[in-house]
């Protein structure tokens, strides 16, 4: 199938032509170190990057936004057609055969019985993940994915890859080309960034949506292809003014992302951080693609960087799973031992997948489409349907994708339904024949809120702390306990309250993990008093 495109074009293409640039896995791996530092954060306790790396998905969609629309710019140029067929085979070439390894080794799990990977639950999550429908399920439902959680990021690149190229034959078909085209992506971009802002000023749903939502996080992928475009087509400015600007603005650039993913705390908090990342990840690949060959090229280019690169995709899909699976329980460690334990892990399963699996198909495709390999033609009707439909119907396959996987997982929901975490923590209080005063516990959460916690995390934290402290009086002691540790060594609520769960139950390292050694005495301290409920906080007004 191959759809042409107008030769109506106005704006001639500049010599700009890809190739191959290492340097390109070089922000590949720079992306893909962030992400899997922020997945290891919940093993170590801390990490240089913690709670920022998630924005390394934010320049692996700048990326691909980037390398697919100069790719359909460049075959147009070509061949004066894109040939969707074969691009929607090189997709699938590439994406599923891992994805599917996952999906397999997922299932295996769950028929082992391990209580990550339910096996009913698990059938349906593989079945949305195949479809690449995760994302709108997550958004719509309060459906899990467990161990899958992560192929979220990985169903709104699918559905770009789906949509995007139809929808940029029918722009160029209405001569959208050269600047129009740039516009358009610009504005797209923007509107997404304002959409997203707006939904994150919602209700909890609403903010899942920003996360998650293709529509709201769309603009990393359109900022990928409107620097693509400004590259095909030349046009950035000729003034001798510009190639300086452009360096500056490079600069400006890569110093906030080094500062935003090493030291975070010294930027104020930005309501639309994640965007501004995109934007200067744009920045910084039109600087790279507009330049010679330079220091910051050799540096992203060496071995180390251009491997890690290559191999980002398998180390993103087993990542995830392999911290979900390797706990303190299962292995025995704890802190940097088990975050070196599960990079190590997640390093073998990558290599593994990219030499035995991926690489294979890579290979096969490069046989398929050389000059050389003898051709047999076979004569298939074809069925010719205008540009407008052919966009519908892939908008409409993404649809029914995402309505499926969400019908699925309310089917799961009503089956198993997902607790609230004050339903989880009543369960957790029942189970161990626990009686509370709701009223007293909604004032506690209400005190805890004026400190920045608000009460649906309270009620997380106390189902995970009640096992190992046995009443409530101690549950709430230890929760105090974890938020002024907190505050005292810079980590989030989260981490702290793991530690003191450990605590609580034996492990007298954990809490020594988060403090410096001199400030840490060989076997922690809790304060387990038997006072009323609610209770105070102590300590959480100190300035």
């Amino acid at each position: 199938m191959r759809q042409g495109l107008a030769d109506t074009e106005q704006t001639s293409p500049s010599a700009f032509i890809l190739g191959y640039r290492p340097w390109l896995d070089g922000l590949r791996a720079i992306a893909i170190t962030t992400v899997v530092l922020f997945h290891v954060d919940r093993a170590v306790g801390s990490s240089p990057i913690g709670g920022t790396g998630i924005a390394g998905v934010d320049v692996f969609f700048v990326l691909s936004g980037f390398l697919i629309t100069t790719l359909l710019l460049e075959e147009r140029q070509r061949n004066g057609s894109i040939a969707l067929r074969a691009f929607y085979v090189r997709r699938v070439r590439r994406l599923m055969p891992a994805l599917a390894l996952l999906a397999l080794g997922v299932g295996v799990l769950s028929l082992l019985g391990l209580p990550e990977v339910p096996a009913r639950a698990t059938l349906v999550n593989i079945l949305v993940v195949a479809g690449y429908g995760v994302n709108w399920v997550v958004a719509f439902s309060h459906h899990e994915f467990g161990v899958l959680d992560h192929t979220w990021s990985l169903s709104i690149e699918e559905q770009f890859y789906l949509v995007w190229p139809i929808a940029l034959i029918g722009l160029v078909r209405w001569n959208v080309i050269g600047r129009r085209l740039f516009a358009v992506l610009v504005t797209g971009a923007a509107a997404s960034m304002v959409w997203s802002a707006v939904l994150r000023e919602g209700g909890e749903a609403q903010r899942a949506h920003a996360y998650v939502g293709t529509d709201a996080r769309a603009y990393g992928l359109l900022l990928g292809c409107a620097a693509a475009v400004l590259l095909h087509y030349g046009l950035q400015p000729a003034a001798p003014w510009w190639p300086p600007v452009r360096a500056w603005l490079a600069a400006c650039a890569a110093a906030f992302l080094a500062v935003f993913f090493l030291m975070p705390s010294l930027l104020p908090q930005l309501s639309n951080s994640l965007a501004i990342v995109a934007l200067c990840t744009a920045i910084l690949i039109v600087q790279l693609s507009s330049t010679t060959p330079g220091w910051a090229h050799k540096v992203l280019s060496t071995p180390p960087m251009v491997w890690t690169g290559r191999l980002a995709y398998g180390i993103y899909l087993v990542n995830f799973p392999v911290i979900e699976l390797l706990t303190p329980a299962r292995t025995g460690l704890h802190g940097y031992a088990l975050a070196a334990l599960d990079i190590t892990v997640t390093a073998g399963l990558a290599i593994a997948s990219y030499f035995l699996v991926e690489r294979r198909f890579l290979k096969q495709r490069s046989r398929a489409s050389s000059p050389t390999r003898r051709r047999v033609r076979v004569s298939v009707p074809r069925l010719t349907l205008p540009v407008g439909i052919r966009l519908g119907a892939a908008a409409l396959v993404v649809v029914v994708v995402g309505l499926g996987g969400y019908v699925a997982a309310r089917v799961n929901e009503q089956a198993n339904p997902v607790l609230s975490n004050e339903q989880r923590f009543a369960r957790t209080a029942a189970d161990r024949d626990v009686v509370y005063d709701a009223q007293a516990l909604t004032d506690y959460t209400r005190a805890l809120a004026q400190h920045g916690v608000t009460p649906d995390e309270t009620y997380l934290y106390l189902s995970k702390l009640l096992p190992a402290s046995k009443s409530l009086d101690r549950a709430q002691s230890d929760l105090n306990a974890a938020i002024n540790l907190s505050a005292e060594v810079a980590v989030p609520v989260r981490d702290a309250v793991n530690a003191v769960a450990a605590a609580a139950g034996g492990d007298a390292s954990a809490i020594c993990a988060l403090r410096p050694a001199e400030n840490c005495l060989p076997v922690p301290t809790i304060p387990a008093p038997s006072i009323p409920v609610p209770i105070p906080v102590p300590g959480l007004d100190r300035p």
